[in-house]
């Protein structure tokens, strides 16, 4: 697993293409596109408008250099053949929606037309956190949402969703 900011719109655009192949990438055998899924959004203009909708429910102004999108990248070792791949996604995806909400999901594909089945997840890292004054308010902050590090996060991962998959 890894995680990483999405900084800026023209990444942010960037990595929308990508993910769901209207840029393909040198190493995607072609034949083989019409295998992945896309979960949620199926196109670039309402991934935009979810992400400008969750962003509208801030409760502070948003500095023009904050991080609006996370990108979550899940895979597995290549060795580990005899992992169901669709059920290893699905398993993740209610792990991502339980801990992250569903409702900051702007996208998630799975691609199977490489080499390494792997999950792509684009997702605002906005949650609801209490502030000095005691008062509830909601947040857009990448390191409150991922408290503890990556390190936790993914023996967390690995806890919940990899290790019933015989990951390793």
């Amino acid at each position: 697993m890894r995680v990483d900011p999405v900084k800026g719109a023209s990444s942010i655009a960037h990595a929308v293409r990508h993910n769901t192949r209207q840029y393909v990438p040198d190493n995607v055998d072609e034949e083989r596109i019409d295998q992945n899924e896309i979960f949620y959004n199926q196109d670039n203009e309402s991934i935009m408008n979810h992400l400008e909708d969750r962003l509208s429910k801030v409760s502070r102004k948003i500095d023009p250099d904050a991080v609006k999108v996370m990108e979550m990248l899940i895979t597995r070792s290549a060795d580990a053949d005899q992992v169901d791949d669709k059920k290893y996604f699905q398993d993740s995806m209610k792990w991502i929606e339980k801990k992250y909400g569903k409702e900051n999901i702007l996208i998630a594909c799975a691609h199977y037309d490489e080499d390494v089945p792997h999950l792509h997840i684009l997702m605002t890292p906005i949650h609801n956190k209490v502030n000095k004054k005691g008062k509830e308010v909601v947040s857009l902050s990448r390191k409150d949402l991922f408290k503890g590090g990556y390190h936790d996060l993914q023996n967390e991962f690995y806890g919940k969703v990899g290790s019933h998959h015989r990951m390793r």
